[in-house]
């Protein structure tokens, strides 16, 4: 039971409670300081362990709770500093500020009243984050009081065992009727004439005092005393608990039960003499947070007597530090007054200011000891006047000014030498407030002025011949400039300046196109929510005023993918959900409104299942995606910004059209409450990146705007965004950058543009424009190689020849133009097997090549017209056949043999395949033994069609084949991400072969096979790792070829099995190159004394240096990544050139309506 407290109980600890608080304090200073200082924080801990063993020998258990949060909250500081942020820092300095103030408070004889604390005690649950804290925790009144005699008098029952077990079934009847809410009035009579019995059956002690405040506490929810928000129904429950424990005569906490009642009578309203008396006798009310007893106007002039009395003091202070004696006890009693006016205030800063002045006052009694604290007082007493003018808005900067300065005095008095770094901390505080008020009043009248430009803008884009009034906003425009410029904000007075010269431009003629109407109402947008924010004390994110200039063209860069796959992102694809560069205070403003409107969001989500047909519910939940979306991008949360917005945009479209609803609408709804709830917790609990796929919910969106079926939206990898461009030279974050660009805009297809339709291939009009354009890139590709092939006596068939091929057949395979593909595929073999030979074409091949190209080039000029093109089979056949001839003269001439020089680490050669579209069965590693004229790359690759390597005397010449050689030349910066990639994509492929393998005639399986083997190749030749990337090219190849002849038997699966099995050794050996000298030299030692000799043909220095034009240099990456971010900006340019007019005027409807809720 809690014991009664006493001042006096405390005063004999204090002193020990006040020094390890203030060396706490001081600890603490030094953590949080610019240049933190770590073992601080262990002291600083240490020295509240202290402090918290003092304070478990008080009675005083609601304190105990206050300070084991706290001492938590430094543990869990101490074991990751890291984690020290701004709202932390502000939670526990004034928590440690409170616990100070509330010991000297109750020591000088205040009430034990902990509940004081609970704003405090709340700031620290929520650093750990516990967002749900309780008054009761801190709510702890004494039970050791003197029952009335009425109660103890009352006479005891001689068969209570069996009175109590008939009225605890009629305690039982009636509460169920109560929550049943059936005749609750009767009920809770019912209930209370059990409780008096129940009563009489204990005891004439203390027992009673349960059942004295259980009946209390039925009398108040009869009454509807009790507050609404409050729950009593697990106070009714422990009721009947606690009859059966009597009649079990087993264990039952009565403390417990007894302190919830009395927090519930506490807070209830006193409806009967009853309460009245259990109130008195417990003394509820001393335990509760006091209740401002002074009405708004007494407290101005309770604030307004306070600045005279400081301007008196500032006076007298002057007079006493100017050596007036007098002047200086005035001053004491002045600052006395002072503090007493205070002790009226509910701030405790001031009160504690006020209180430290006048301590500190006392010892300035004569002008020379008055000189010692000049400094410090006169600082006191502006801080004061600020806090004064300021009441209403007292920041967390201002109670950390009033500590540091309190600070300082108390030091000043015990002749403690001053510590710079608290003066500086103090100073840097102070200019900081000084900023912000000076901001204040700044952006209060700028956004008075906008509201008037907001007015004119407005009027005109209903009424073009309302344009004279916009001319007189110039004056307006003007002094909005001016006070952003003085507030030193760049990007704001750029908007405003774009604004002014769109109010300038149609003031005289002219009238605005959608677009130009759009960028003006999304500027007043962007920069009402902006000034609101100045007005509020913070300045927000300049990206939120990033809105769309209406003649500013989007220039992308030439190596961005024109081809992309619309998929799904992967659902196991870890998104960044923020940048981690948010303002703490304004994340935690985003979440606290985050959580009402989802909540909302859910209640309207209800009500609109119920009865479909409520507009001003579906109009809520617009609106909360509307807020949704205009907060988060305030914060900084573009991503979930952009998602919002794309659900909003399907409301707005549903709500113009007035359709029913739909349950693809009511998916949208579930689907969206979930994401954005799972979003808001993960940001809540600190992740920056998470697992988050919002790729159902924006198909779902876009099925709602376009009143489309619901689509299947498979999770599908990130490989799927294939890039089909002329340069591989892009790094991964601008490949995806890009193909988040390209696939929204291919996906926001207006609704009058229908489907583009070619013989069995349908395509949206978005889709088939960058195909073409794409497909058109690649012709030009193609031309220009081959006319670089015809002016070159003796060249050689060049890599980006055979890759614009490539590209080719793989974009229109993708897009279903198999014709096309076919054609570019056999082109494709065809330049590959003459690839970085000499002397390998001639007139009759230059013919055919050149027939070849015209017929692509027709083919997709037919595409362009939305014809179907005519296949080219013949063509197919002639290429294939001079293929063949040429192989076979290959095999008929084998190189020549040239020594090799025997190197200290041996060369690492494997077995490849005559042909492209086989591979060998194994890969065999064998030393190199002849010589070079010039030293051969370490690294090189001997790709043979021999599995079996054997001494030359015994091969026969129809055993060699075509060979080449790979050098890998791997970049140290790309090699990390490119093998964090590879180890996504490997699992991926195998899997891919497993599903192909069971399922055989599922087309689409084997083209997302190739897709992946596409990507991991591209990534590799990147990366450098030249040996994967061919060995990966040629398994593609084979897929290809299977797909083609439709040869999908047992041997291909054994085959491309071992193929996965080399593509793993081959990223192992990447992942850990110190490995392979060890296995080539466990390979080559059996084998050293036979002499071996391998034939090496050399592909001349074009080949040679393959890899390095595949290698990202490092102006390149520059330049892209600056590239980059331009191109994310054509997110914001989609959003105005879908956006209609009608959407403008419907969310200034909303406005409207809101305001009109806000004026009643």
């Amino acid at each position: 039971m809690n014991a009664p407290f006493s001042p006096s109980l405390l005063l004999p600890v204090k002193l020990g409670l006040d020094s390890a608080l203030a060396n706490v304090g001081v600890q603490l200073d030094k953590f949080f300081a610019p240049r933190p200082d770590t073992q601080a924080l262990g002291l600083a801990e240490t020295e509240f362990a202290r402090a918290f063993e003092i304070i478990k020998t008080l009675p005083m258990p609601g304190l105990l709770v206050y300070c084991e949060q706290l001492s938590k909250v430094l543990q869990e500081l101490k074991a990751n500093p890291s984690s020290a942020s701004q709202m932390n820092q502000g939670a526990i300095r004034n928590a440690l500020f409170g616990l100070t103030h509330y010991l000297d408070a109750v020591s000088e004889g205040a009430p034990n009243a902990t509940l004081r604390l609970f704003r405090e005690y709340q700031d620290l649950l929520q650093t750990r984050g516990i967002d749900m804290a309780f008054e009761i925790d801190l709510f702890f009144p004494n039970l050791y009081v003197s029952l009335p005699d009425s109660i103890l008098t009352e006479p005891l029952l001689s068969d209570a065992a069996t009175q109590l077990k008939v009225e605890r079934a009629r305690y039982q009847q009636y509460l169920l009727k109560w929550l049943r809410q059936d005749n609750a009035g009767e009920a809770l009579s019912q209930m209370m004439a059990a409780v008096r019995v129940a009563l009489t059956c204990t005891p004439q002690n203390q027992q009673r005092a349960f059942w004295w405040v259980a009946g209390g506490l039925l009398n108040c929810i009869k009454h509807e005393g009790v507050p609404a928000d409050l729950n009593v129904k697990k106070s009714l429950t422990r009721i009947d608990q606690r009859m059966r424990a009597l009649l079990e005569n087993s264990a039952f906490n009565d403390d417990e039960a007894l302190h919830e009642m009395l927090y519930l009578i506490a807070r209830s309203h006193t409806v009967s003499e009853a309460i009245q008396s259990i109130k008195q006798t417990y003394a509820l009310e001393t335990y509760l947070p006091e209740e401002s007893e002074l009405s708004p106007r007494e407290t101005a002039a309770l604030i307004e007597k306070m600045r005279g009395a400081l301007a008196n003091a500032e006076e007298t202070w002057e007079l006493c530090i100017g050596q007036d004696a007098v002047a200086c006890q005035r001053f004491e009693q002045l600052t006395a007054q002072l503090y007493q006016l205070a002790e009226k205030l509910e701030r405790n800063s001031l009160q504690f200011l006020c209180k430290q002045i006048n301590a500190t006052a006392i010892h300035a009694d004569d002008p020379g000891q008055a000189q010692r604290f000049s400094v410090d007082i006169a600082m006191a007493l502006l801080l004061l006047r600020t806090g004064l003018e300021h009441y209403q808005h007292l920041s967390d900067d201002f109670h950390e000014q009033v500590r540091l300065l309190s600070l300082r005095l108390q030091d000043a008095v015990i002749f403690k030498a001053e510590d710079p770094a608290r003066f500086i901390q103090l100073a840097n505080l102070y200019c900081a407030m000084q900023s912000r008020d000076a901001m204040l009043p700044v952006a209060s009248a700028m956004q008075t002025c906008f509201d008037l430009i907001e007015k004119t803008i407005t009027a005109f884009l209903t009424n073009p011949a309302a344009r004279n009034d916009m001319a007189q906003t110039a004056t307006v425009f003007s002094q909005i400039q001016g006070g952003l410029h003085i507030l030193a904000l760049p990007e704001a007075e750029k908007l405003v300046q774009a604004l002014h010269h769109w109010v300038e431009r149609f003031s005289q003629a002219g009238t605005p196109s959608p677009e130009e109407g759009l960028f003006a109402l999304n500027a007043i947008s962007s920069f009402n929510q902006y000034a609101k924010a100045l007005s509020q004390g913070f300045v927000p994110d300049a990206h939120t005023l990033n809105v769309p200039r209406p003649a500013a063209e989007i220039a992308v860069p030439s190596t961005a993918p024109a081809m992309v796959n619309v998929a799904a992102p992967s659902a196991s694809t870890t998104r960044s959900i923020r940048s981690g560069n948010e303002d703490d205070e304004l994340l935690e403003v985003f979440l606290e409104e985050s959580n009402e409107v989802l909540a909302n969001l859910r209640a309207q989500h209800e009500i609109v299942r119920a009865a479909p047909n409520t507009k001003e519910s579906w109009i809520t939940i617009r609106r909360a995606f509307h807020t949704l979306k205009g907060s988060g991008r305030m914060v900084g949360l573009t991503e979930l910004g952009e998602v919002a917005w794309n659900v909003e945009r399907a409301m707005n479209k549903w709500l113009a059209e007035e359709k029913p609803a739909t349950p693809t609408l009511f998916s949208l709804l579930t689907e969206a409450e979930n994401v954005f709830q799972q979003w808001v917790d993960l940001l809540r609990e600190g992740h920056v990146e998470a697992h988050i796929e919002p790729a159902p919910l924006l198909a779902l969106a876009k099925a709602v705007e376009l009143g489309q079926a619901v689509p299947e939206v498979t999770a599908t990898p990130a490989s799927v965004v294939e890039t089909a461009v002329a340069t591989p030279d892009i790094p991964q974050d601008t490949t995806q950058a890009l193909a988040f660009t390209t696939t929204t805009q291919a996906t926001a297809t207006p609704l009058e543009e229908l489907p583009i339709v070619i013989g069995s291939v349908s395509l949206s009009p978005a889709l088939f424009r960058i195909a073409t354009e794409e497909a058109l890139q690649n012709m030009q590709s193609l031309q220009a190689c081959f006319i670089d092939l015809s002016l070159t006596q003796g060249s050689s068939i060049s890599h980006s020849f055979m890759r614009a091929a490539h590209t080719l057949a793989g974009v229109n395979r993708t897009m279903g133009f198999t014709s096309i593909a076919e054609l570019a595929h056999a082109l494709e073999l065809w330049l590959d097997a003459r690839m970085d030979k000499p002397n390998v074409v001639n007139d009759p091949q230059l013919s055919l090549l050149h027939t070849v190209i015209s017929a692509l080039d027709t083919m997709c000029l037919s595409i362009r017209n939305q014809a179907e093109p005519t296949p080219r089979s013949d063509l197919i056949d002639r290429l294939h056949a001079d293929n063949n001839i040429f192989m076979s003269s290959e095999v008929a001439a084998p190189p020549a043999v040239v020594s090799l020089e025997r190197k200290p680490a041996a060369e690492i050669i494997f077995a490849a395949v005559s042909t492209p579209e086989t591979i060998p069965a194994e890969l065999e590693f064998i030393p190199a033994e002849p010589v070079f004229e010039r030293p051969l790359d370490t690294q090189a690759v001997l790709v043979t069609a021999s599995l079996d390597v054997k001494p030359q005397t015994e091969a026969a010449p129809s055993d060699t084949a075509h060979e080449r050689v790979v050098h890998d030349e791997v970049d140290d910066q790309l090699l990390p991400i490119f093998l964090e990639e590879a180890h996504e994509l490997y699992p991926q492929i195998g899997a891919t072969l497993r599903a192909w393998r069971a399922a055989p005639h599922d087309a689409q399986l084997g083209r997302d096979l190739q897709r992946s083997l596409h990507t991991l190749k591209g990534s590799s030749r990147m990366a450098g790792a030249m040996r994967l990337g061919e060995l990966t090219h040629r398994v593609e190849d084979r897929v290809d070829q299977a797909i083609v002849q439709q040869s999908l038997d047992d041997a291909l699966w054994n085959e491309l099995d071992a193929y996965l099995d080399r593509i793993a050794h081959a990223i192992e050996e990447l992942q850990n190159p110190h490995d392979a000298p060890a296995r080539v030299a466990s390979v080559t030692a059996p084998t050293a004394a036979v002499p071996q000799k391998a034939a090496v043909l050399d592909i001349g220095a074009e080949r040679a240096n393959q890899a390095g034009l595949l290698r990202v240099r490092a102006d390149i990456v520059d330049r892209l990544v600056n590239e980059a971010g331009e191109v994310s900006v054509t997110r914001s340019r989609i959003e105005t050139e879908l956006r209609s007019p009608k959407a403008g005027l419907m969310e200034l409807t909303d406005s409207v309506q809101r305001l009109r809720r806000q004026v009643r």
